[in-house]
């Protein structure tokens, strides 16, 4: 099936820069109009972290968008002989009822964080996408066939399904409680066609991939496809006739892990859309990276580690992170600040496109 954009977000009807104050009332004016602060982050989990300051931090600094990059929260994590009472891939062994209720959970967990809510409260405009521990499991692929990270048709439509109802919750911001969890028959006679969105702000047009439910094993074939080829497509046409700034927002980083773009073809497909200014927001390795160019129109910028506190135990906060984040502020200059605990002013770069 062909993927849909989502019209969750709010989405401006302007047609280029305009000239008007910002959302909080603030000077960021120019001459080209209006400068866009977008707010990035991933792997957040309310389990383990049940006041995430990541999230007043943010709103410190007054965003315009926020973007969430995947592994919103965590189906599965850790070891069990290290006392993990969720350990890696677990939820590839249970039956369906308790994947979907487990998930439901999971998800109305994270809804219920307060300084979550708070932000969301704004209205702030939001996209997410989601990444394997969200999406299954831990290197979780929905046309994947190896034994270990293949997703069942079943499971990967609870997991659409349950997705969207998150993703819906969080933008009515008049809601006083989670919603109830759908039956399982409606969940199994839901459409299978991704999480996939788009929205715009301003100048700035949003494009939130899905890159499990149609990712096949890595390197299967030299074609192999993380994307799938109708998402392709359908990406293509919503970059057809945008004159604005592309923003895409990844859970999988672009290089330089087993699960990246770079395993895939779509790396190669992605390094040839020519001529547009796009910069690709990622998550997943629980670090941030400051802006790493690909091609003279294409760069990547990464945050990761919002509020996941680690292994735990003895291993304290071994293999997690908490109050990563990043600004992309796209205006005459675009740029990315990426704050830390350890970095709380932040690390700036520049991304100079056509160099």
């Amino acid at each position: 099936m062909v993927p849909t954009a989502s019209g969750a977000s709010t989405a401006s009807a302007s047609s280029g820069w305009i000239d008007r104050p910002c959302r909080n009332g603030g000077s960021r004016v120019h001459e080209r109009g209006l400068v866009v602060n977008i707010a990035f982050t991933s792997c957040i989990d309310a389990v383990d972290d049940h006041e995430q300051e990541v999230w007043t931090t943010i709103a410190q600094h007054a965003p315009d968008v926020l973007v969430l990059l995947g592994d919103i929260m965590y189906m599965d994590y850790g070891l069990g002989f290290l006392g993990s009472q969720r350990p890696v891939g677990w939820p590839r062994k249970v039956t369906n009822d308790v994947f979907a209720t487990t998930m439901h959970e999971r998800y109305a967990r994270q809804w219920s964080v307060a300084s979550f809510r708070a932000l969301l409260a704004t209205g702030i405009p939001l996209g997410m996408t989601w990444d394997d521990h969200d999406f299954a499991w831990n290197n979780s692929r929905g046309r994947g066939r190896q034994k270990y990270f293949a997703v069942s048709r079943d499971k990967r439509l609870i997991a659409q399904g349950l997705f969207r109802q998150f993703r819906g919750a969080c933008n009515d911001i008049g809601l006083s409680a989670y919603p109830a969890m759908p039956s399982l028959t409606e969940l199994l006679e839901g459409p299978e066609e991704g999480i996939q969105a788009r929205f715009d702000h301003e100048d700035v047009r949003f494009i939130m991939i899905d890159g499990r439910s149609f990712r096949e094993d890595p390197r299967i074939r030299p074609d192999a496809d993380m994307l799938g080829q109708p998402q392709r497509e359908w990406i293509r046409q919503e970059l057809s006739g945008w004159h604005g700034m592309v923003v895409i927002g990844s859970g999988s980083v672009l290089t330089g892990t087993g699960e990246s773009w770079a395993e895939y073809s779509d790396y190669e497909w992605l390094l040839g859309l020519h001529n547009r200014q796009v910069v690709v927001l990622t998550g997943d390795i629980h670090r941030n990276v400051l802006p790493v160019r690909h091609s003279p129109f294409l760069y990547e910028v990464t945050s990761s580690g919002a509020a996941h506190p680690g292994l735990g135990g003895g291993l304290g906060n071994f293999g997690g992170a908490r109050g990563n984040f990043g600004i992309l502020t796209i205006g005459d200059i675009v740029s990315a600040t990426l704050y830390s605990p350890d970095n709380p002013n932040g690390a700036s770069a520049t991304i100079r496109f056509g160099e």
